[in-house]
């Protein structure tokens, strides 16, 4: 994910990540809590703004993971993704504020 180089200190030098479109242990990237909340946000200190892969909130139905559009931009949401590239499904389904 980090291809910049590591401190001494341990943890990513560089604010930009490549992009993360897999899978661990079974859940997508996109809607892995463990991933962008615990480890890239509270771990690796990231404050940055994260964005989805092309369509990867809407492919989470594919996957299993959701069963509806609304539940799968709910998951990402509460995952820690930012914002939804191409699918729409945050535009089509999160209320506006």
């Amino acid at each position: 994910m980090c291809t910049s180089f590591r401190s001494r200190r341990g943890g990513c030098r560089r604010r930009h990540t490549d992009g993360i479109v897999n899978e661990i242990d079974g859940v997508p990237s996109s809607a892995n809590k463990h991933l962008l909340t615990d480890i890239l946000r509270n771990e690796w200190k990231f404050d940055g703004f994260v964005v989805s892969d092309w369509n990867s909130i809407g492919e989470l139905l594919n996957h299993g993971i959701a069963a509806t559009r609304a539940e799968a931009a709910q998951k990402s949401l509460e995952a820690g993704l930012d914002m939804d590239m191409a699918s729409d499904v945050y535009r089509d389904n999160l209320p506006l504020w």
